[in-house]
């Protein structure tokens, strides 16, 4: 799959990452920036020099998916994300698609798909600069919200930080106790855990307060399951970083579902030519076998089809010989005829029968191999394809077997040439 480049974008930060999706919803990440603080400037032109150089230094993908986080009450003294998009194509990348924060959540909980029940599940980002709630049925968006909150990072005593947690979770939790009660209301489902992620430093801090809150099963992707750093590749600090780039890469992520989908597809495309090559051949063969029709067998005495008999390397009997029934018993105007002409007979003189023919001497053919099925039976000889009535030389392709084909000589005679051995041969009367 296609690498790229996740940007999310607060009012005070921009967090860069280079992702290569893998399947099943995992990411494989190559490359961390982030800009905040004194480093983010507050100015288009400055703003475009930055994240130039953070993709010639970091070598990131210029193909983008930005997550923007926008608040109606934003400060003057602050670049809105939405204007920021101006200078992020000016720095060399192209934005394929800018989410909100619960659309991203929307694309995260698609590709993470933590139950396969029909409840609903609230996903939360929680950043330095605010929050926002996507409440998610299987791949649906039921409700979304995202509002600014106030985050100090420099407290220094647990008081102080305990504090100011838990008024994070009392600005929080009546947003999602609200957002569960539209669901059920407007929806008819239920919510059933909670997911959160985000930049917050302490996030795990937060999940026993919003448990006594809410009354829900509170679970924090601050590890980093679905995420592993790429070969050759150091980011430090990439454990803690986890939580963090979760919306960042959720633009770049490919559905569970389609993940599969397209693993098979391969494997379907494998199958197809497979098939198609096989079909070719066989039309091929087909048409070639066609424009070579064998030419007639020459005419045999006594025969009245160019079919053979089975010999098994013996002569044809002859159906007129006194050695069948029918033929044994003499019809009554020849037994008369012969009472009667003897004389005649006995002075008839007998013609002299001719001797027979010596065997031929020419070679016996090589038989590569045999080919037969329901509707006719071919063999290989000698680099060709004959079947039974073709002239192999001066002989004739009288039958074809499993082992061996059968020959007749100008003699009368029949020879059995087994498959592959020109050697291994019968001759017989």
């Amino acid at each position: 799959m296609a690498s790229s480049t996740g940007i999310e974008l607060c009012p005070t930060s921009c967090l860069l990452t280079g992702v290569r999706p893998l399947r099943g919803g995992d990411a494989e990440i190559f490359a961390l920036r982030r800009l905040d603080g004194p480093y983010w400037p507050t100015q288009d032109e400055l703003v475009v020099q930055s994240l130039e150089t953070v993709r010639r230094d970091a070598r990131l993908p210029r193909r983008a998916f930005v997550v923007a986080w926008e608040f109606d009450d934003a400060t003057p003294d602050r670049l809105s994300p939405h204007s920021v998009l101006g200078s992020i194509e000016a720095a060399g990348f192209e934005v394929a698609s800018v989410l909100t924060p619960p659309e991203a959540l929307q694309r995260l909980a698609a590709a993470r798909k933590r139950s396969t029940s029909a409840g609903a599940v609230a996903w939360l980002a929680l950043n330095k600069c605010g929050a926002a709630i996507a409440i998610v049925r299987g791949r649906d968006l039921l409700f979304s919200r995202s509002f600014r909150w106030v985050y100090r990072d420099d407290l220094k005593t647990a008081r102080a930080q305990a504090l100011q947690r838990y008024t994070l979770v009392a600005h929080l939790a009546p947003e999602i106790k609200h957002g569960i009660h539209v669901v059920r209301a407007e929806h008819g489902s239920q919510v059933e855990s909670i997911v959160s992620c985000g930049d917050l430093p302490d996030l795990r801090s937060l999940t026993m307060p919003l448990i006594e809150e809410l009354d829900l099963e509170v679970e924090t992707l601050d590890s980093t399951d679905g995420l592993r750093v790429a070969r050759n590749v150091t980011i430090d600090g990439f454990p803690e970083s986890a939580p963090a780039i979760r919306l960042a890469t959720a633009g770049t992520l490919v559905p569970v579902d389609e993940s599969v989908r397209h693993s098979f597809l391969p494997v379907l495309v494998r199958t197809a030519a497979v098939i198609a090559a096989l079909a070719v051949a066989w039309i091929g063969y087909s048409y070639w076998s066609g424009s070579h029709e064998p030419s007639p067998p020459p005419p045999v005495a006594q025969e009245s089809s160019p079919q053979p008999i089975a010999t098994q390397g013996r002569r044809e009997p002859n159906r007129a010989t006194p050695s069948s029934p029918a033929a044994s018993k003499p019809l009554p105007q020849q037994s008369e005829r012969r009472s009667t002409d003897k004389s005649t007979i006995a002075e008839a003189p007998v013609p002299p029968q001719p001797p027979p023919a010596p065997p031929l001497r020419d070679p016996l053919p090589r038989i590569d191999t045999v080919l037969i099925d329901q509707d006719r039976r071919l063999a290989l000889v000698e680099g060709g394809v004959v079947e039974i009535g073709d002239a192999i030389g001066s002989r004739v392709v009288v039958g074809i077997e499993r082992d061996s084909v059968v020959l007749r000589e100008p003699s009368g005679r029949t020879i059995k040439v087994r498959v592959r051995s020109s050697s291994d041969s019968e001759r017989r009367r």
